[in-house]
């Protein structure tokens, strides 16, 4: 068997000038420009643009995130409590919690955010192989004033004795 060719020792993006080159050549910076902006077919915003916290993309990551926050409902069903759970994924830093519950719902008596990583659940689907859910964050944030949730305020459950969605 032939043996496989080793890898280059020089990372391509970086150039050739060092093995450890902290200044990318300019096929680097090239490529860079046109994955991010799809460069010589569109031309790159300014600097001063682009580096700003109002360009287009960061004004647009910071107010409406791909991420998704799940509330744990039953941190605030029918009890009052200064302390929400919420579920978040695993890469958001506390401080990007904290400014996501501020800029996106509005929270603005927050006192502290606590977090800590969860392994995801392990189920069994309709063949009986073994899969898990995704990890997550679990965020436990600290009020200075009480939230409640109250059971009626739960779509379908408004005017029915037992609870139970009625069919209409």
């Amino acid at each position: 068997d032939p043996r496989p060719a080793p890898e280059s020792p020089v990372n391509k993006y970086w150039g050739t000038q060092r093995l450890w080159n902290p200044i990318p050549s300019k096929v680097g910076i090239v490529n860079r420009k046109a994955s991010d902006w799809g460069y010589p077919y569109r031309r790159p915003p300014p600097a001063g643009i682009r580096q700003s916290a109002e360009f287009f993309p960061h004004f647009f990551d910071k107010y409406f995130p791909a991420e998704e926050c799940r509330l744990v409902i039953d941190s605030v069903l029918n009890a009052e409590s200064t302390s929400p759970v919420f579920h978040f994924p695993m890469h958001l830093s506390r401080r990007e919690i904290w400014n996501y519950l501020k800029n996106i719902y509005g929270l603005d008596n927050i006192v502290s955010v606590r977090t800590r990583n969860v392994k995801g659940r392990f189920y069994k689907n309709e063949v009986g192989k073994i899969k898990s859910l995704p990890d997550y964050k679990e965020a436990t944030v600290q009020l200075d004033s009480a939230v409640r949730v109250d059971f009626k305020q739960i779509k379908g459950t408004e005017d029915t004795a037992d609870n139970k969605k009625q069919l209409t």
